[in-house]
Protein backbone atom coordinates (compact mmCIF):
# COMPACT_ATOMS: atom_id res chain seq x y z
CA UNK A 1 0.00 0.00 0.00
CA UNK A 2 2.83 2.08 0.80
CA UNK A 3 4.52 1.74 -2.51
CA UNK A 4 1.29 2.44 -4.50
CA UNK A 5 0.78 5.38 -2.69
CA UNK A 6 4.59 6.15 -3.85
CA UNK A 7 3.88 5.82 -7.25
CA UNK A 8 0.74 8.07 -7.05
CA UNK A 9 2.52 10.70 -5.64
CA UNK A 10 5.72 10.38 -8.10
CA UNK A 11 2.79 10.30 -10.89
CA UNK A 12 0.96 13.37 -9.65
CA UNK A 13 4.49 14.91 -9.25
CA UNK A 14 5.28 14.27 -13.38
CA UNK A 15 1.70 15.18 -14.20
CA UNK A 16 2.20 18.58 -12.52
CA UNK A 17 5.85 19.15 -14.05
CA UNK A 18 5.00 18.53 -17.61
CA UNK A 19 1.36 19.95 -18.14
CA UNK A 20 2.21 23.54 -18.53
CA UNK A 21 4.64 22.39 -21.17
CA UNK A 22 2.21 20.40 -22.47
CA UNK A 23 -0.07 23.28 -23.32
CA UNK A 24 2.61 25.60 -23.77
CA UNK A 25 2.47 24.87 -27.74
CA UNK A 26 -0.79 27.17 -28.11
CA UNK A 27 0.22 31.23 -29.49
CA UNK A 28 -1.38 33.96 -26.77
CA UNK A 29 -1.43 37.48 -28.76
CA UNK A 30 -1.46 39.31 -25.57
CA UNK A 31 2.19 37.99 -24.58
CA UNK A 32 3.17 38.59 -28.83
CA UNK A 33 4.90 41.47 -29.86
CA UNK A 34 4.42 42.42 -33.92
CA UNK A 35 5.32 45.82 -35.07
CA UNK A 36 6.23 47.05 -38.60
CA UNK A 37 10.46 47.97 -38.83
CA UNK A 38 12.25 50.57 -41.06
CA UNK A 39 9.34 52.37 -41.89
CA UNK A 40 9.84 55.89 -43.33
CA UNK A 41 7.86 58.21 -41.58
CA UNK A 42 4.81 56.41 -40.96
CA UNK A 43 5.01 54.66 -44.47
CA UNK A 44 5.22 50.81 -45.71
CA UNK A 45 7.41 50.40 -48.26
CA UNK A 46 7.86 47.01 -50.03
CA UNK A 47 10.11 46.17 -52.53
CA UNK A 48 10.90 43.53 -55.17
CA UNK A 49 14.11 42.76 -53.60
CA UNK A 50 13.23 42.00 -50.10
CA UNK A 51 14.94 44.60 -48.93
CA UNK A 52 12.00 47.22 -47.74
CA UNK A 53 9.94 47.51 -44.37
CA UNK A 54 9.87 44.41 -42.40
CA UNK A 55 7.75 42.67 -39.76
CA UNK A 56 9.45 42.18 -36.28
CA UNK A 57 8.04 39.74 -34.65
CA UNK A 58 7.80 37.36 -31.14
CA UNK A 59 5.67 34.45 -30.51
CA UNK A 60 5.03 33.68 -26.85
CA UNK A 61 2.39 31.23 -25.14
CA UNK A 62 0.20 31.74 -22.62
CA UNK A 63 2.86 31.28 -20.05
CA UNK A 64 4.95 34.11 -21.75
CA UNK A 65 7.59 31.63 -23.26
CA UNK A 66 8.98 31.72 -25.91
CA UNK A 67 7.84 29.52 -29.39
CA UNK A 68 11.24 28.45 -31.15
CA UNK A 69 10.20 26.77 -34.71
CA UNK A 70 6.71 27.87 -35.57
CA UNK A 71 5.72 29.13 -38.29
CA UNK A 72 4.62 32.65 -39.07
CA UNK A 73 2.68 34.12 -41.80
CA UNK A 74 1.46 37.44 -43.23
CA UNK A 75 -1.45 37.98 -45.63
CA UNK A 76 -2.52 41.03 -47.17
CA UNK A 77 -6.12 41.62 -48.04
CA UNK A 78 -5.57 43.43 -51.15
CA UNK A 79 -4.19 41.61 -53.88
CA UNK A 80 -5.13 43.15 -56.60
CA UNK A 81 -3.01 45.82 -56.74
CA UNK A 82 -0.15 44.38 -54.15
CA UNK A 83 1.50 41.66 -55.56
CA UNK A 84 3.56 39.19 -53.14
CA UNK A 85 6.50 37.88 -55.22
CA UNK A 86 7.02 35.09 -52.39
CA UNK A 87 5.39 33.59 -49.57
CA UNK A 88 5.40 35.43 -46.63
CA UNK A 89 6.01 33.78 -43.78
CA UNK A 90 8.73 32.55 -41.68
CA UNK A 91 10.07 30.20 -38.39
CA UNK A 92 11.07 31.42 -35.16
CA UNK A 93 14.22 31.05 -33.78
CA UNK A 94 15.18 29.99 -30.51
CA UNK A 95 13.84 33.52 -28.78
CA UNK A 96 10.42 32.94 -30.37
CA UNK A 97 11.92 35.74 -33.21
CA UNK A 98 11.66 36.16 -36.40
CA UNK A 99 11.88 39.11 -38.89
CA UNK A 100 9.36 39.22 -41.96
CA UNK A 101 10.52 41.11 -44.76
CA UNK A 102 8.04 40.81 -47.41
CA UNK A 103 8.85 41.22 -50.80
CA UNK A 104 6.49 42.47 -53.26
CA UNK A 105 5.59 45.43 -55.59
CA UNK A 106 2.32 47.58 -56.29
CA UNK A 107 0.50 46.54 -60.20
CA UNK A 108 -1.02 50.16 -60.49
CA UNK A 109 -1.94 51.56 -63.42
CA UNK A 110 -0.66 55.22 -64.79
CA UNK A 111 -3.46 57.23 -63.75
CA UNK A 112 -3.76 55.36 -60.39
CA UNK A 113 -2.44 58.36 -58.22
CA UNK A 114 -2.92 57.35 -54.63
CA UNK A 115 -1.52 54.57 -52.46
CA UNK A 116 -3.07 51.30 -52.36
CA UNK A 117 -4.37 50.27 -48.84
CA UNK A 118 -4.23 47.11 -47.46
CA UNK A 119 -5.63 45.01 -44.77
CA UNK A 120 -2.62 43.26 -42.43
CA UNK A 121 -2.92 39.96 -40.80
CA UNK A 122 -0.48 37.99 -38.68
CA UNK A 123 -0.97 34.50 -37.87
CA UNK A 124 0.88 31.46 -36.23
CA UNK A 125 -0.16 28.10 -35.71
CA UNK A 126 -3.62 29.01 -36.95
CA UNK A 127 -4.09 31.72 -34.27
CA UNK A 128 -4.48 35.60 -35.21
CA UNK A 129 -1.77 37.30 -33.41
CA UNK A 130 -2.85 40.91 -34.63
CA UNK A 131 -4.87 42.60 -37.46
CA UNK A 132 -3.18 45.92 -38.66
CA UNK A 133 0.13 46.18 -37.24
CA UNK A 134 1.63 49.43 -36.06
CA UNK A 135 4.90 51.26 -36.42
CA UNK A 136 7.00 51.28 -33.33
CA UNK A 137 5.34 52.81 -30.35
CA UNK A 138 8.75 55.18 -30.41
CA UNK A 139 7.78 56.00 -34.24
CA UNK A 140 6.29 58.82 -36.01
CA UNK A 141 2.94 57.31 -36.14
CA UNK A 142 0.75 59.70 -36.20
CA UNK A 143 -1.71 58.40 -38.04
CA UNK A 144 -4.25 55.57 -36.45
CA UNK A 145 -4.34 52.09 -38.08
CA UNK A 146 -8.62 52.51 -38.47
CA UNK A 147 -7.82 56.74 -38.82
CA UNK A 148 -5.46 56.67 -41.85
CA UNK A 149 -6.96 59.45 -44.37
CA UNK A 150 -5.58 57.15 -47.10
CA UNK A 151 -8.18 54.21 -46.35
CA UNK A 152 -8.91 51.51 -44.33
CA UNK A 153 -6.05 48.92 -42.87
CA UNK A 154 -2.50 50.77 -44.17
CA UNK A 155 -1.35 52.33 -46.52
CA UNK A 156 1.41 49.95 -49.08
CA UNK A 157 3.61 51.84 -50.65
CA UNK A 158 6.50 50.39 -53.25
CA UNK A 159 9.10 52.03 -55.74
CA UNK A 160 7.99 49.29 -58.24
CA UNK A 161 4.88 50.79 -59.49
CA UNK A 162 3.79 48.65 -62.89
CA UNK A 163 4.66 44.79 -61.14
CA UNK A 164 7.72 44.06 -63.56
CA UNK A 165 9.68 43.10 -60.85
CA UNK A 166 12.21 46.16 -61.32
CA UNK A 167 12.57 49.25 -59.95
CA UNK A 168 13.56 51.44 -63.29
CA UNK A 169 12.85 54.03 -66.03
CA UNK A 170 8.97 53.36 -66.44
CA UNK A 171 8.69 53.45 -62.41
CA UNK A 172 10.90 56.72 -62.65
CA UNK A 173 7.95 58.30 -65.03
CA UNK A 174 5.51 57.09 -62.61
CA UNK A 175 6.96 59.17 -59.89
CA UNK A 176 8.00 61.93 -62.13
CA UNK A 177 4.22 62.61 -63.02
CA UNK A 178 3.61 62.78 -59.30
CA UNK A 179 6.39 65.34 -58.40
CA UNK A 180 5.41 68.55 -56.93
CA UNK A 181 2.12 67.24 -56.04
CA UNK A 182 0.48 68.03 -52.59
CA UNK A 183 -1.74 65.04 -51.75
CA UNK A 184 -1.12 63.05 -48.88
CA UNK A 185 -2.09 60.11 -50.31
CA UNK A 186 0.14 60.17 -53.39
CA UNK A 187 1.63 56.71 -54.35
CA UNK A 188 5.28 58.98 -54.82
CA UNK A 189 4.33 60.80 -51.06
CA UNK A 190 6.91 57.65 -49.27
CA UNK A 191 7.82 60.67 -46.27
CA UNK A 192 4.37 61.64 -46.00
CA UNK A 193 5.31 62.45 -42.24
CA UNK A 194 8.44 64.08 -42.51
CA UNK A 195 8.50 67.16 -40.42
CA UNK A 196 8.32 70.51 -41.98
CA UNK A 197 5.67 72.21 -44.12
CA UNK A 198 6.57 71.16 -48.10
CA UNK A 199 6.57 67.31 -46.47
CA UNK A 200 3.07 66.90 -47.76
CA UNK A 201 4.27 67.59 -51.04
CA UNK A 202 6.42 64.56 -53.24
CA UNK A 203 9.20 66.47 -53.44
CA UNK A 204 13.61 65.68 -52.83
CA UNK A 205 13.00 63.56 -49.84
CA UNK A 206 10.30 61.02 -51.52
CA UNK A 207 12.90 61.11 -54.56
CA UNK A 208 16.04 60.03 -51.96
CA UNK A 209 13.61 57.28 -50.71
CA UNK A 210 12.93 56.04 -54.43
CA UNK A 211 16.56 55.98 -55.75
CA UNK A 212 17.56 54.09 -52.83
CA UNK A 213 15.94 51.34 -54.54
CA UNK A 214 16.71 51.66 -58.12
CA UNK A 215 17.55 48.47 -60.15
CA UNK A 216 16.21 46.48 -57.17
CA UNK A 217 14.86 43.04 -58.14
CA UNK A 218 14.75 39.76 -56.91
CA UNK A 219 18.19 37.90 -56.93
CA UNK A 220 21.09 39.59 -57.66
CA UNK A 221 22.75 41.25 -59.46
CA UNK A 222 20.36 44.04 -59.60
CA UNK A 223 17.71 44.05 -62.23
CA UNK A 224 18.49 45.50 -66.06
Amino acid sequence: MKRLLCVMAVTVCVFAMTAPGALASVPYPDNCVVVWQDIEQDAIILCPDCDGSYLDITVRDQFNVPMPGVLVQVTFSNVTELVLLQPCEGTTDIGGHVNISPCASLDLHPDSLLVPTSGVTVTCLGVTLVVNPSPPVDGPSQFGVQQDPCGPGRPIFSPDFNNDQCVEGLDFSYFALDWLSCDPCSRSNFDRLCPGPDCVCVEALDFAIFAVHWVHGPGSPPCP
